[in-house]
């Protein structure tokens, strides 16, 4: 029924935002069928297991202490009619009774050992016919609804369904359903406790056992235990305490391995949310918008003017824009002269991207007389004009050709009207020479192709790009279906005080709407998410509860909370930008697609929340080292830093001052030069750049001899000494925490541990006894002590030496002392024993063992 659903719902191809394994490819679509799908079989499944498991029998067997005890009676009623009046018999059944009650004494004394348990929960017996009821309603209702799709699908689709229910239901059976199985048990013994294999369920569906009316329950009925004398453990205190440090010990791995799956699925459930928001599609739109609208090196019918970035006067200004923007915001006529269809109407001329809004053509102009001209030059200069920097732009309205005075059709053209940022739904635009504010003087590119033409023509006539210009804007956005994507353009030339045109460009691609199909498996990780978060809310009060100040001295600490927090501020930034995006739709869709939509204020809340969540992705991920703590060699570097921290302030602090220095230098002596040094931050930052290599020497040594000679001090001082410093210090730190970190016992071996739960639950190799367990410590302890004995035994031995053949005179605490004894001892004792010999010859005659036994 599951796989006549959903056949042929999901594309074949992979879509936009798919996750790829090599040559595998898993798009959201098929997630989410995958999960709906295991719902809809594994609910009802669920519940008739239970039902039948959990199910009482109608009528229960008899107890299996009333039968042990009945056939007990009925033994001993035959022996008692074998033995007829033989008097004797009745001690022997007074005493087997006895025996009887012994054993049963014994055995409720075991029984009492152990911890009173509860019954299990079971249901009713009518729990097994709801049971069959809802086996016999999914098979009915399943094959209704698969014979109603059968209907729908029509004989050849049904056919090939036929085949691939087969196909499925065998790879179901031999790979899918096992491998499930495997995964489910290996989870669920990861993250659950054993099971109490100890535990019986039999007497659940047998009867309580019944009591004579002269007999009574041995047992007292309050169910506590008494612990057992007389026995005593075979092992030592030493052996058991090592024994109960190794079972804390795989507790605590066992721990930190879980800790490690939830945290895996949390990742997992962020990387979701953060590449859901992003598509490598948006590389691709923004060049093909780049190829379309700059035109980088097309000198098409020689004209160079075609190329965005070659323009630098009012000129080839307006030339580009008659001939490029607006040939490339209409769908152009075909290659063969056909004009294109009716649909296509609102397209660009790559007719894959649709114009969300109208383009249009912004102007900032600043006010007159902004900067002071020097009193020598004021006489024969007539104005001056700065950087408008916001404050000092134009706001008033204009009649044409930037007049006061006109007709009243002169002075009503929006064109030389001022319009708020607010009212073009524009932001600040922060350039390449200056910042500008969101409003202007705006031109729309709206109208048949012939009277936008005209129009433009008129103002490049009237001069509305003039001296008092200080940029303008070619703004508009798209919405490419194919990939679900919005596009912002953003084209701009900078007329700067000093003269000349400088353009510049941008255009972004934006996810503003989830990808069809996979909005439910979306939404099911943002809960799940917002779960894990309150999770880690309630955790980290705990810990402040429980550690107070010593928990703020933990780095970790603050990652959790900058997780949090930030997790917060981007779910603000998304419901503001889903807002904006509905109120955007809501006008795209009332006005059918050409009333006036700008995406900025869209554009600055999808930055940011992506910033958000690439700053939540680096801290968890960071996060994630903190888990790794089980091996010693993860936190080298860690421990690296911490060792030599005090070491790299004061290097940092003496390489700012040279970096700053070196940056003052270079913006000094090309800041007229060289774009690179136009400003102090450029500066230091270019100087980065040179110290891995990118650099214009040849500019510079054009520029400044000066600025040249200092570049070959700036490479030998940052280079070769200040880098060769920073490894020295770090190698420096890492050898002392590597010969400190050796020293100590390596806490947990958590690959091993998973490696030996992995073989156990395969059944390769089973659990290792105690008995072997207690034989390999005892062994450890043996050679320990060993080791621990041998200075002592070596000790004795030479003692034994020096008062058998030296009678005490060797000096045993003094190297030099004792090699000098044995030389005056060979010149004062002639009659010395051959066996000692070798100790008293020169060492010129001496051998390398002889030599290595006068140096013990």
């Amino acid at each position: 029924m599951v796989n006549a659903m959903w056949y042929e719902r999901v594309p074949s191809k992979p879509s936009a935002g798919s996750i790829k394994f090599g040559p595998l490819s898993l798009s959201p679509e098929q997630i989410a069928v995958g999960i709906m799908s295991n719902i809809i079989v594994f609910v009802p499944s669920l519940l008739i297991v239970f039902l039948f498991r959990k199910s009482r029998p109608r009528k229960l067997r008899m107890s299996r202490i009333d039968k042990a005890m009945s056939e007990a009676k009925t033994e001993g009623g035959a022996k008692s009619g074998r033995s007829g009046n033989d008097t004797d018999e009745k001690p022997e059944e007074s005493s087997s009774r006895k025996g009887s009650l012994d054993s049963f004494s014994h055995g409720d004394t075991s029984a009492k050992n152990k911890k009173v348990k509860k019954r299990r929960f079971t249901l009713p017996w009518w729990g097994v016919i709801i049971g069959w009821i809802l086996c016999i309603v999914c098979l009915f209702g399943s094959a209704f609804i698969v014979y109603a799709y059968g209907i729908t699908f029509g004989n050849e689709k049904a056919t090939k369904w036929v085949t691939s229910l087969f196909i499925s239901l065998f790879s179901s059976i031999l790979l899918i359903q096992p491998l499930k199985v495997f995964l489910s048990a290996l989870v669920i013994s990861a993250i659950f406790k054993n099971v109490d294999l100890d535990s019986d369920d039999a007497n659940e569906d047998e009867q309580d056992p019944q009591l004579a009316p002269d007999e009574e329950w041995f047992a007292a009925a309050s169910g506590k235990t008494r612990t057992t004398g007389g026995g005593s453990s075979p092992y030592d205190k030493e052996t058991l305490e090592k024994i109960r440090k190794q079972r804390l010990k795989e507790i605590e791995m066992g721990v930190i391995v879980r800790e490690i799956i939830s945290y895996s699925f949390f990742l997992w459930i962020l990387f979701v949310l953060s590449y859901d928001n992003r598509d490598p599609n948006s590389f691709y739109l923004q060049k093909n918008l780049e190829n379309a609208f700059i035109k980088i090196g097309d000198y098409t019918n020689f004209h160079r003017w075609l190329d965005f970035s070659r323009v630098s006067n009012t000129s080839a200004f307006w030339y580009w824009s008659q001939n490029v923007i607006l040939q490339e915001l209409r769908a152009q006529t075909w290659y063969n002269g056909i004009t294109p269809a009716s649909q296509l109407r609102g397209f660009l001329d790559d007719r894959v991207n649709r114009i969300v809004g109208r383009a249009t053509m912004r102007q900032v102009r600043s006010r007159p007389d902004t900067c002071t001209i020097h009193s020598g030059m004021r006489s024969l200069i007539g104005g001056c004009q700065g950087y408008t920097s916001i404050v000092s732009e134009e706001t008033s309205s204009f009649c044409a050709n930037w007049t006061r005075r006109g007709s009243r059709a002169d002075c009503n053209r929006v064109e030389y009207r001022y319009s708020t940022g607010s009212q073009l739904q524009g932001l600040p635009i922060v350039a390449k020479q200056d910042v500008y504010g969101g409003g202007g003087y705006v031109f729309h590119f709206a109208g048949r192709t012939p009277d936008v033409l005209e129009r433009m023509a008129q103002l490049e006539r009237e001069n509305w790009i003039d001296s008092l210009t200080r940029a303008v804007f070619v703004e508009f956005s798209v919405y490419n279906a194919q990939a679900n994507l919005f596009g912002v353009a953003t084209i701009y030339v900078e007329m700067t005080p000093g003269g000349g045109m400088h353009p510049w460009w941008r255009f972004d691609g934006i996810r503003l709407l989830k990808q069809a199909g996979s909005q439910a498996f979306v939404i099911v990780c943002e809960i799940l998410y917002f779960l894990f978060i309150f999770y880690f809310i309630v955790r980290e009060v705990r810990l402040i509860r429980k550690k107070r100040k010593e928990y703020f001295k933990q780095y970790s600490a603050y990652a959790e909370w900058a997780i949090i927090l930030l997790s917060f501020t981007g779910l603000i930034v998304y419901i503001m930008r889903f807002i904006e995006t509905d109120k955007i739709l809501t006008i795209f869709k009332d006005t059918n697609g050409g009333g006036y939509v700008r995406l900025n204020y869209a554009q600055l809340l999808d930055d940011l929340y992506g910033y958000i969540i690439g700053i939540i992705v680096f801290i968890a991920t960071l996060k994630f080292i903190k888990l790794l703590r089980f091996n010693r060699r993860i936190g080298m570097l860690s421990a690296t830093l911490k060792q030599t921290w005090n070491d790299l302030t004061g290097f940092f602090a003496i390489f700012t001052i040279a970096i700053g220095s070196f940056g003052l230098l270079f913006n000094l002596l090309l800041v007229a030069y060289m774009d690179d040094f136009k400003d102090f931050l450029s500066a230091v930052e270019s100087c980065f750049a040179m110290m891995l290599n990118k650099f214009e020497f040849m500019e510079m040594y054009r520029s400044s001899f000066l600025a040249a000679m200092m570049f070959f001090l700036f490479a030998i001082y940052m280079n070769i000494i200040f880098v060769n410093v920073l490894l020295t210090i770090i190698l420096k730190g890492f050898e002392q925490v590597k010969n400190d970190v050796t020293k100590q016992p390596n806490d947990y071996e958590v690959v091993d541990f998973v490696m030996r739960r992995f073989k156990k639950f395969l059944g390769i190799n089973s659990v290792t006894p105690l008995k072997d367990i207690v034989t390999e410590h005892q062994r450890e302890e043996q050679e320990s002590k060993d080791v621990r004995q041998l200075p002592d035994k070596v000790s004795t031995f030479i003692d034994q030496i020096n008062h058998t053949y030296f009678d005490g005179k060797l000096d045993l605490n003094d190297k030099k002392m004792l090699k000098k004894t044995l030389r005056q001892a060979k010149h004062e004792q002639r009659g010395r024993p051959k066996s000692m010999e070798g100790f008293q010859r020169d060492d010129d005659h001496m051998t390398v063992d002889q030599k290595h036994l006068d140096e013990l």
